[in-house]
């Protein structure tokens, strides 16, 4: 975003304030009715949507640690989880082995939605957790506070375009300039793996405090 704004400002066109404004993803309404729908068995709970898979696996947390936040959310916060995933056989293999892992029940989408579908689920939601991957910027561009798992990507060039985000990330091996080191891809990458529970449980909390932005006045 920052680099299509400065392409801007150097063939001539300022912005019309010295900041980008927020992203604005536009749910048709059709899609909203349907999430708000599908949501109502669920509420008056507040319902947090979790998307815990990447198509690139090793931007995934470890399946122990994610179970664990979904039913720390249900049990200790009574919070609702809505879990989606996409379709990919890899993907839907490792995010049915979390929502396995859970004691609680959330309301599990198995690969079977439409990515407006997804937005559609964070927009009607109080809140988004989950890992660096497509859905989570949607859900930043829907408006909703966001929770985001960072490991070898770094977040300064791919986090998300929100004031209502919170990523937790920690130094990766992968990162350093003229680093003879490289992580072992085919597991949890160290950085993730570091990146702790009870840290999670502090970022959601202070998430759940947050109210989503109004973002009717760019639409």
């Amino acid at each position: 975003m920052e680099k299509h704004f400065l392409l801007l400002k150097n063939g001539g066109l300022e912005l019309r304030s010295p900041q980008p404004g927020n992203l604005c993803l536009v749910v048709a309404d059709d899609l909203r009715a349907w999430a708000r729908k599908e949501l109502a068995p669920l509420r008056p709970a507040r319902v947090v949507h979790v998307h815990p898979v990447s198509r690139w696996l090793w931007k995934c947390w470890g399946n122990e640690a994610m179970a664990e936040v979904i039913d720390w959310l249900q049990t200790g916060r009574n919070v609702r989880v809505v879990v989606t995933t996409g379709p990919v056989e890899q993907e839907l293999k490792r995010a049915r082995e979390i929502v396995r892992l859970c004691r609680t029940q959330p309301l599990f989408y198995e690969g079977n939605l439409s990515l407006g579908q997804i937005a559609a689920l964070s927009a009607e939601s109080d809140g988004y957790f989950g890992v660096d991957t497509a859905p989570m910027h949607m859900a930043a561009a829907v408006g909703v506070p966001v929770v985001a798992l960072f490991g070898p990507t770094n977040p300064t060039n791919w986090g998300p375009w929100t004031p209502l985000a919170h990523v937790l990330s920690k130094h990766c091996i992968c990162n350093d300039p003229g680093s003879k080191e490289k992580c072992d891809w085919s597991q949890v990458r160290a950085c993730l793996a570091a990146i702790t529970v009870p840290e999670a449980e502090a970022a959601l909390d202070q998430m759940l405090s947050l109210s989503k932005l109004d973002l009717s006045s760019i639409l």
